[in-house]
Protein backbone atom coordinates (compact mmCIF):
# COMPACT_ATOMS: atom_id res chain seq x y z
CA UNK A 1 0.00 0.00 0.00
CA UNK A 2 2.87 2.34 0.74
CA UNK A 3 4.40 1.67 -2.69
CA UNK A 4 1.41 2.96 -4.69
CA UNK A 5 0.01 6.44 -5.23
CA UNK A 6 -3.53 5.10 -4.77
CA UNK A 7 -5.37 6.16 -1.65
CA UNK A 8 -8.42 3.90 -1.95
CA UNK A 9 -8.21 0.12 -1.47
CA UNK A 10 -10.55 -2.87 -1.63
CA UNK A 11 -9.86 -5.40 1.14
CA UNK A 12 -11.30 -8.79 0.22
CA UNK A 13 -12.87 -11.17 2.76
CA UNK A 14 -12.36 -8.89 5.76
CA UNK A 15 -13.49 -8.50 8.48
CA UNK A 16 -14.73 -12.02 9.17
CA UNK A 17 -15.56 -11.57 12.87
CA UNK A 18 -15.61 -8.94 15.61
CA UNK A 19 -12.00 -9.70 16.56
CA UNK A 20 -11.10 -8.48 13.07
CA UNK A 21 -13.29 -5.41 13.55
CA UNK A 22 -11.63 -4.62 16.87
CA UNK A 23 -8.17 -5.05 15.35
CA UNK A 24 -9.10 -2.70 12.53
CA UNK A 25 -10.48 -0.08 14.91
CA UNK A 26 -7.35 -0.27 17.06
CA UNK A 27 -4.78 -0.01 14.30
CA UNK A 28 -6.44 1.50 11.23
CA UNK A 29 -8.99 4.16 12.21
CA UNK A 30 -6.24 6.77 12.41
CA UNK A 31 -4.92 5.69 9.00
CA UNK A 32 -8.03 5.44 6.81
CA UNK A 33 -11.82 5.63 6.75
CA UNK A 34 -14.25 2.90 5.76
CA UNK A 35 -16.34 4.23 2.87
CA UNK A 36 -18.47 1.14 2.29
CA UNK A 37 -18.70 -2.57 3.01
CA UNK A 38 -19.74 -4.73 0.06
CA UNK A 39 -21.75 -7.85 0.90
CA UNK A 40 -22.38 -10.43 -1.82
CA UNK A 41 -25.64 -11.94 -0.56
CA UNK A 42 -26.47 -15.41 -1.87
CA UNK A 43 -28.88 -18.07 -0.50
CA UNK A 44 -27.24 -21.06 1.16
CA UNK A 45 -28.99 -23.48 -1.20
CA UNK A 46 -27.42 -21.78 -4.20
CA UNK A 47 -23.99 -21.74 -2.54
CA UNK A 48 -24.22 -25.45 -1.73
CA UNK A 49 -25.08 -26.19 -5.36
CA UNK A 50 -22.12 -24.14 -6.61
CA UNK A 51 -19.69 -25.69 -4.14
CA UNK A 52 -20.70 -29.23 -5.03
CA UNK A 53 -20.36 -28.41 -8.72
CA UNK A 54 -16.91 -26.90 -8.10
CA UNK A 55 -15.94 -30.01 -6.13
CA UNK A 56 -16.21 -32.14 -9.25
CA UNK A 57 -13.06 -30.59 -10.69
CA UNK A 58 -11.39 -28.51 -7.92
CA UNK A 59 -9.60 -31.38 -6.17
CA UNK A 60 -10.28 -29.66 -2.83
CA UNK A 61 -11.10 -32.04 0.02
CA UNK A 62 -13.38 -29.47 1.66
CA UNK A 63 -15.66 -29.12 -1.37
CA UNK A 64 -18.27 -31.46 0.09
CA UNK A 65 -21.64 -30.84 1.69
CA UNK A 66 -20.55 -31.50 5.30
CA UNK A 67 -17.56 -29.16 5.16
CA UNK A 68 -19.59 -26.54 3.35
CA UNK A 69 -22.34 -26.53 5.98
CA UNK A 70 -19.77 -26.17 8.76
CA UNK A 71 -18.39 -23.10 6.99
CA UNK A 72 -21.89 -21.72 6.55
CA UNK A 73 -22.55 -22.22 10.27
CA UNK A 74 -19.37 -20.33 11.15
CA UNK A 75 -20.32 -17.57 8.72
CA UNK A 76 -23.77 -17.12 10.25
CA UNK A 77 -22.47 -17.12 13.84
CA UNK A 78 -19.35 -14.97 13.34
CA UNK A 79 -19.61 -12.97 10.13
CA UNK A 80 -23.30 -12.11 9.81
CA UNK A 81 -23.25 -10.05 13.04
CA UNK A 82 -20.44 -8.00 11.47
CA UNK A 83 -22.53 -7.54 8.31
CA UNK A 84 -25.50 -6.36 10.38
CA UNK A 85 -23.21 -4.03 12.37
CA UNK A 86 -22.06 -2.23 9.23
CA UNK A 87 -25.63 -2.19 7.93
CA UNK A 88 -26.69 -0.27 11.04
CA UNK A 89 -23.76 2.09 10.45
CA UNK A 90 -25.15 2.82 6.98
CA UNK A 91 -22.02 1.50 5.28
CA UNK A 92 -23.32 -1.77 3.83
CA UNK A 93 -23.85 -2.30 0.11
CA UNK A 94 -25.81 -5.50 -0.61
CA UNK A 95 -25.31 -7.13 -3.98
CA UNK A 96 -27.27 -10.25 -4.94
CA UNK A 97 -24.85 -13.10 -5.56
CA UNK A 98 -27.55 -15.26 -7.12
CA UNK A 99 -27.30 -13.35 -10.38
CA UNK A 100 -25.09 -14.24 -13.32
CA UNK A 101 -21.45 -13.14 -13.23
CA UNK A 102 -22.23 -10.35 -15.68
CA UNK A 103 -25.14 -9.11 -13.59
CA UNK A 104 -23.09 -9.21 -10.37
CA UNK A 105 -20.31 -7.27 -12.07
CA UNK A 106 -22.74 -4.66 -13.40
CA UNK A 107 -24.29 -4.13 -9.95
CA UNK A 108 -20.89 -3.94 -8.27
CA UNK A 109 -19.76 -1.40 -10.84
CA UNK A 110 -22.84 0.76 -10.25
CA UNK A 111 -22.03 0.84 -6.54
CA UNK A 112 -18.27 1.39 -6.86
CA UNK A 113 -18.19 3.90 -9.72
CA UNK A 114 -19.39 6.88 -7.62
CA UNK A 115 -16.19 6.62 -5.55
CA UNK A 116 -14.06 6.54 -8.70
CA UNK A 117 -15.92 9.52 -10.16
CA UNK A 118 -15.37 11.40 -6.91
CA UNK A 119 -11.64 10.69 -7.14
CA UNK A 120 -11.43 11.73 -10.78
CA UNK A 121 -13.15 15.05 -10.16
CA UNK A 122 -10.96 15.69 -7.12
CA UNK A 123 -7.81 15.00 -9.16
CA UNK A 124 -9.08 17.25 -11.95
CA UNK A 125 -9.75 20.07 -9.48
CA UNK A 126 -6.29 19.53 -7.99
CA UNK A 127 -4.82 19.93 -11.46
CA UNK A 128 -6.75 23.15 -12.07
CA UNK A 129 -5.70 24.48 -8.66
CA UNK A 130 -2.07 23.78 -9.57
CA UNK A 131 -2.54 25.87 -12.70
CA UNK A 132 -4.18 28.67 -10.72
CA UNK A 133 -1.41 28.71 -8.11
CA UNK A 134 1.33 28.28 -10.72
CA UNK A 135 2.48 25.11 -8.93
CA UNK A 136 4.52 23.19 -11.49
CA UNK A 137 5.55 20.39 -9.12
CA UNK A 138 1.93 19.36 -8.49
CA UNK A 139 1.01 19.69 -12.16
CA UNK A 140 3.98 17.57 -13.20
CA UNK A 141 3.12 14.93 -10.58
CA UNK A 142 -0.46 14.60 -11.85
CA UNK A 143 0.39 14.42 -15.56
CA UNK A 144 2.01 11.66 -17.58
CA UNK A 145 5.39 12.60 -19.00
CA UNK A 146 4.12 11.88 -22.53
CA UNK A 147 0.93 13.93 -22.10
CA UNK A 148 -0.58 15.05 -25.40
CA UNK A 149 -3.08 17.81 -26.09
CA UNK A 150 -4.73 20.08 -28.61
CA UNK A 151 -4.49 23.58 -27.16
CA UNK A 152 -5.50 26.88 -28.70
CA UNK A 153 -1.90 28.03 -28.26
CA UNK A 154 -0.69 25.07 -30.35
CA UNK A 155 -2.67 26.43 -33.33
CA UNK A 156 -4.16 23.11 -34.39
CA UNK A 157 -1.07 21.01 -33.75
CA UNK A 158 -0.85 18.07 -31.34
CA UNK A 159 1.51 19.06 -28.52
CA UNK A 160 3.24 16.13 -26.80
CA UNK A 161 5.24 16.15 -23.58
CA UNK A 162 5.35 18.40 -20.55
CA UNK A 163 7.70 21.05 -21.90
CA UNK A 164 4.90 22.74 -23.84
CA UNK A 165 2.94 23.19 -20.60
CA UNK A 166 5.91 24.13 -18.43
CA UNK A 167 6.46 27.26 -20.52
CA UNK A 168 3.21 28.77 -19.24
CA UNK A 169 4.10 28.09 -15.61
CA UNK A 170 7.37 30.00 -15.98
CA UNK A 171 5.83 32.98 -17.80
CA UNK A 172 2.56 33.55 -15.90
CA UNK A 173 2.69 36.83 -13.90
CA UNK A 174 2.98 35.95 -10.21
CA UNK A 175 0.69 38.86 -9.26
CA UNK A 176 -2.18 37.50 -11.41
CA UNK A 177 -4.77 35.78 -9.20
CA UNK A 178 -7.01 33.11 -10.70
CA UNK A 179 -9.49 30.52 -9.52
CA UNK A 180 -10.97 27.59 -11.45
CA UNK A 181 -14.33 25.94 -10.74
CA UNK A 182 -15.60 22.75 -12.41
CA UNK A 183 -19.15 23.10 -13.71
CA UNK A 184 -21.44 20.45 -15.25
CA UNK A 185 -18.91 17.59 -15.16
CA UNK A 186 -19.46 14.39 -17.09
CA UNK A 187 -17.32 11.33 -16.38
CA UNK A 188 -17.12 8.22 -18.54
CA UNK A 189 -15.10 5.29 -17.22
CA UNK A 190 -13.66 2.89 -19.79
CA UNK A 191 -11.65 0.07 -18.25
CA UNK A 192 -8.52 1.55 -16.68
CA UNK A 193 -9.06 4.95 -18.33
CA UNK A 194 -11.64 7.68 -17.90
CA UNK A 195 -12.73 10.78 -19.79
CA UNK A 196 -13.70 13.83 -17.76
CA UNK A 197 -15.52 16.63 -19.59
CA UNK A 198 -16.65 19.86 -17.94
CA UNK A 199 -16.98 23.61 -18.21
CA UNK A 200 -14.17 25.41 -16.44
CA UNK A 201 -15.19 28.71 -14.88
CA UNK A 202 -11.99 30.73 -14.71
CA UNK A 203 -12.12 33.79 -12.46
CA UNK A 204 -9.30 36.26 -13.00
CA UNK A 205 -8.18 39.23 -10.97
CA UNK A 206 -5.90 41.45 -13.01
CA UNK A 207 -2.95 43.31 -11.53
CA UNK A 208 -5.02 46.51 -11.59
CA UNK A 209 -7.76 44.89 -9.49
CA UNK A 210 -10.24 44.32 -12.32
CA UNK A 211 -12.07 40.99 -12.23
CA UNK A 212 -13.52 38.89 -15.02
CA UNK A 213 -14.78 35.34 -15.57
CA UNK A 214 -14.09 33.22 -18.63
CA UNK A 215 -15.62 29.86 -19.53
CA UNK A 216 -13.74 27.02 -21.22
CA UNK A 217 -15.11 23.64 -22.26
CA UNK A 218 -12.39 21.10 -21.45
CA UNK A 219 -11.84 17.36 -21.69
CA UNK A 220 -9.18 15.39 -19.84
CA UNK A 221 -8.28 11.72 -20.07
CA UNK A 222 -7.10 9.98 -16.93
Amino acid sequence: MEMTSSHRFLIDGFPRNFDNVQGWMTHMTSVCDIESVIFLDCPQEELEKRLLHRGKTSGRTDDNIDSARKRFSTFHSETMPVVLHYEKEGLLVRVSGKQTREEVYAELRRNIEPFIVQDLLARTQELLDAISSNDWSVYEHLCASDISCFEKEAQGHLATGLQFHKFYFTTQPSSLRTQSTISQPHVRIMGTSAVVSYSRLLQIEQTDGKKETKVFDETRVW
